[in-house]
């Protein structure tokens, strides 16, 4: 049985793009998240920016390899949407809305029904 979520709180996506990274690629690490701790500013080998949570990353000397697939894709939520849960990572949750569009969300913004 899917676990649902009620948007609580509007939310709209941070940035009009998104990053896609697959297991095994590499991306240039730069600062952490004041208000997210454990998430990173990442570049990828195409010159695309994002926050990538740490556990999602394998550090090395010269930035980090992805452990597993990851898209920053944020989803624009509205109050009483129902979306189903995926998975979650660092305050956010991967879910798929009645579009059947898999986004991201935060965690605060949305209660489990």
């Amino acid at each position: 049985m899917a676990k649902l979520y009620r948007v609580v709180k509007e939310h709209e996506a941070s940035f009009p793009y998104s990053m896609v990274v697959r297991a095994g690629d590499t991306v240039k690490v730069g600062e952490e998240d004041e208000d997210m701790p454990g998430w990173f500013w990442c570049t990828d080998e195409g010159g695309v920016s994002a926050w990538i949570p740490g556990s999602f990353l394998k550090r090395e000397d010269d930035g980090a390899k992805m452990i597993v697939d990851y898209d920053s894709t944020e989803h624009t939520a509205t109050v009483g949407e129902v979306l189903e849960f995926i998975k979650e990572a660092g305050g956010w949750i991967w879910c798929t809305n009645s579009e059947g569009k898999r986004a991201w969300v935060p965690s605060d913004k949305v209660e489990k029904i």
